[in-house]
């Protein structure tokens, strides 16, 4: 017989495993297919830069309560210092100003995938969605693993950590890449984050243990030529950043990712629900792509355990999920995307325009405020 579940959900990453995980106490049948990871290099491979993520105080408290967060891992962002090189004005926001112990916690994403792919042991099967049909209720499933097809049948596929089937369409091309690693400063960082725009792109800055974490965006045409040389990496990284932490020193391994504005096509079928990075990939200006990953988990579950058994899945209840998230996610979206743009623009009025921003934000307590809500909680951040 075909085996039947409530929910399904494709993708084993830290919004699949936060899905699951959000869903486990409602008496559901529910099942997570992701490929097993790969086998451990013999000999092990060199380790993996580190990729970090900045997680929204509120995210933090999520993973930490469902056990996807593991003790001692995060490091806290206290205060957020935005500025623009070369320009006036600034930006400071602070956890102390807000009653908050911090603003959020940085944190390794590999490490973070690894741990949730573990938490989702229980309700795992490998594999991948390879395709679905639908005469109505319910959806059938063809599952791959490996060479090996078998179907199963659920009311709900939930799509999520870039689980959909065929690729997310690009809005922009940004022609940036981010390089990401981690590197030693003169001055402890003292739970500081800076996000430094440049008309190349935006450099952030993250608290990560005792080192500095970096995100930082460059045309992709200077990727070809940024010096491999760990010494000169620095140089570059801090004459990019300025002087106020020093001398730049012992820098990581790293990486760098072309960076994309995707979101995926509406799917035409009652059933399939679409959710964090298979719903759309951001820019990372701010930090806010895993943030409203974890902003869709809270009003599925929320939504989910609202409903009947027999309601999940229709068209009714897929139309509601959308029209909910519909004003965080396109925020979202335009905001990160008006940063990356605007900041990276060397035009004389825009550099004007930014530069009054960011300057009448700080001296605003309710537009910091307000800025600093945004960035915790989305849309619900709008009266």
């Amino acid at each position: 017989m075909t085996a039947r579940y409530d929910v399904v959900i494709a993708g084993a990453g830290v919004v699949g495993a936060a899905m699951a995980l959000a869903l486990r106490d409602l008496g559901l049948k529910i099942v997570v297919v992701a490929p097993l990871p790969p086998a451990p290099a013999s000999p092990p491979a060199r380790a993996a830069p580190v990729r970090p993520i900045a997680l929204a105080a509120p995210s933090w408290e999520m993973l930490t309560a469902q056990g996807l967060i593991e003790a001692n891992t995060g490091t806290p962002i206290e205060t957020i210092h935005i500025s623009w090189r070369g320009r006036f004005g600034r930006t400071v926001l602070s956890a102390r100003e807000h009653q908050l112990p911090s603003l959020g916690q940085v944190v390794d994403a590999l490490q973070l995938e690894q741990h949730a792919f573990r938490s989702v042991a229980p309700f795992h099967m490998a594999g991948e969605v390879e395709h679905w049909t639908s005469n109505g209720d319910p959806l059938t499933l063809a599952i791959r693993n490996d060479a090996v097809s078998n179907t199963i049948e659920t009311r709900l596929l939930v799509l999520a950590d870039g689980g959909g089937l065929g690729p997310l369409e690009t809005v922009h091309d940004y022609a940036q890449v981010a390089w990401f690693g981690t590197v030693r400063t003169t001055r402890p960082h003292a739970n500081i984050a800076y996000e430094r725009f440049t008309d190349e792109g935006p450099l952030a800055l993250l608290p990560f243990g005792d080192r500095y974490a970096f995100v930082w965006a460059t045309s992709s045409a200077r990727a070809t030529t940024m010096p491999s040389d760990d010494e000169a990496f620095c140089a570059a990284l801090a004459g990019t950043f300025g002087e106020r932490l020093g001398h730049f020193h012992d820098v990581s391994m790293r990486a760098c990712i072309p960076l994309l504005l995707k979101r995926a096509r509406a799917t035409d079928t009652s059933g399939v629900i679409v959710i964090g990075n298979a719903a759309q990939t951001l820019h990372p200006v701010a930090g806010q792509g895993l943030n409203l990953g974890l902003r869709d988990v809270c009003q599925l579950a929320a939504a989910i355990s609202s409903s009947s058994t027999d309601a999940l899945g229709s068209a009714a209840f897929v139309a509601a999920f959308g029209k909910q998230r519909r004003i965080d996610r396109a925020a979202t979206m335009r905001t990160t995307d008006l940063f990356a743009r605007l900041f990276a623009s060397s035009g004389s009025l825009v550099a004007l325009v930014g530069s009054i921003g960011l300057a009448s934000i700080d001296a605003l307590p309710p537009a910091r405020a307000f800025l600093a809500r945004r960035m915790l909680l989305g849309a619900r951040a709008i009266p």
